[in-house]
């Protein structure tokens, strides 16, 4: 009977741990199957949209390209000529610089969802991810030829990471943490005012990845205090106390060893 009544509670549980607290696995897929649809729907063809900044941009990538180093006019970042010089390097065009921008985007909006679900426990976590991957103000962006779109996914990215980092084993951590690091360093070469955002990565991921830190260290302290107080106790005094253990001990036994003798127990 009671394994009767405990079954329902096993399935029960096992539906809630799959799609998170409160909801069960049929709505986390609901929820992962549109937001599949949202980015699918959401492409566009690959129109490329000049903005201000796209001349100079297309400018320093062909100066890149023919001085096989990083060359920027106009006083330019150099991460979003470097990546337009690569897909020029491999025989892409403007509209290829494009399609990896729309590609960069869904894998965004992928991780995103991940870590909110990873996050919250919770399939409810993905409807704002949802509304994000079908907001036209953004989705304008995945055509314009400027580094604000890959500035924003590694940055994005780089928070995410983070936030991985922190619902994961220490292992999984210190690997959150690191592409956390990577993706704020190339977010910083797209656009230059996010330069303190590698720093604050480091400082927030090396808390993340080692959180026993103090700790540890008042713990090692403590040791070493130990080991200098130990060291400066003579040895003649730490032989002694040997040899007055050793004494207690053989007088104990003297003792447990005359008790069974047969003129004692008289």
């Amino acid at each position: 009977m009671r394994s009767d009544r405990e079954a329902p509670a096993r399935t029960t549980g096992g539906a809630v741990s799959r799609g998170g607290v409160g909801f069960p696995w049929p709505w986390a897929v609901l929820a992962w199957v549109a937001l599949l649809v949202a980015i699918v729907v959401s492409f566009r063809p690959a129109v490329p949209v000049i903005w201000g900044d796209t001349p100079s941009f297309v400018e320093s990538a062909l100066r890149t390209l023919e001085a096989g180093r990083p060359t920027v006019a106009g006083g330019r970042d150099p991460g979003y000529p470097a990546f337009l010089a690569m897909t020029f390097a491999f025989g892409g065009d403007l509209e290829t610089v494009v399609r990896l921008q729309q590609a960069a985007w869904a894998v965004l909006m992928l991780a995103l969802a991940a870590t909110a679900q990873a996050a919250t426990r919770n399939a409810g976590g993905l409807v704002p991810i949802i509304l994000v991957a079908t907001y036209p103000g953004l989705l304008l962006f995945r055509n314009v030829l400027t580094a604000e779109l890959l500035f924003a996914v590694f940055l994005n990215l780089a928070m995410a990471g983070l936030l991985v980092a922190t619902c994961v084993g220490k292992t999984a951590r210190c690997c959150a943490v690191a592409a956390s690091v990577l993706c704020a360093a190339l977010a910083a070469c797209f656009r230059s005012q996010g330069v303190l955002v590698p720093i604050a990565a480091v400082l927030v991921g090396a808390r993340l990845a080692r959180p026993d830190t103090s700790a540890r260290l008042a713990v090692i302290g403590s040791l070493a205090r130990a080991r200098v107080l130990r060291r400066r106790v003579p040895l003649r005094h730490r032989t002694g106390s040997r040899r007055r253990r050793r004494y207690r001990e053989c007088r104990r036994r003297g003792r447990s060893l005359s008790a069974h003798l047969p003129g004692r127990r008289a």
